[in-house]
């Protein structure tokens, strides 16, 4: 019989959301730009910094700067449709918002294991608005990777 309570889903259901990211192609498409590949470089490089400073919060015993973190990263994760990653650091802000800091450190684990797979999903190729794939992954930072500062031209 069924469990009463939801199995852990990120073994089911892909990492991010296939009409979410068919929505970003779409409107990136209309823009003329990779709308897709600018969001998730965004976000992954905030996302790393999140994971920071959550991880700095559940060791100093810092409940609102783990609440805050955990929400930003939760509503972030939401819009770019990686809804696991979204539902457990939710359920990271509401542990901080209740006190409950020392269930942090296992439930940071499994925020970091499902954001690995958030940016694995997003260097992967992915079929575009019309169901073909793109003939190259997306280019996206590692956790270390920063983009180098733009140089201006010098001239004659």
């Amino acid at each position: 019989p069924p469990d009463s309570q939801s199995p852990p889903a990120h073994h089911e259901q892909p990492a991010l959301d296939a009409n979410v990211i068919s929505r970003l192609q779409r409107l990136g498409a209309a823009a003329g730009e990779d709308l897709l590949d600018q969001l998730a470089t965004v976000f992954l490089l905030d996302a790393d910094s999140k994971m920071a400073t959550m991880a700095e919060a559940i060791a100093g015993e810092d409940g609102p700067t783990l609440i805050h973190s955990a929400h930003t990263l939760c509503g972030a994760s939401a819009n770019l449709g990686a809804a696991e990653l979204a539902r457990l650091c939710a359920r990271l802000a509401t542990d901080g918002a209740v006190g409950d800091l020392d269930s942090g450190e296992t439930l940071l684990g499994s925020v970091r294991d499902e954001l690995e797979r958030v940016r694995l999903a997003l260097r992967s190729p992915m079929p575009d608005s019309s169901g073909s794939a793109p003939p190259t992954s997306l280019s996206l930072p590692s956790a270390t990777m920063l983009p180098s500062p733009v140089r201006p031209a010098t001239g004659p």
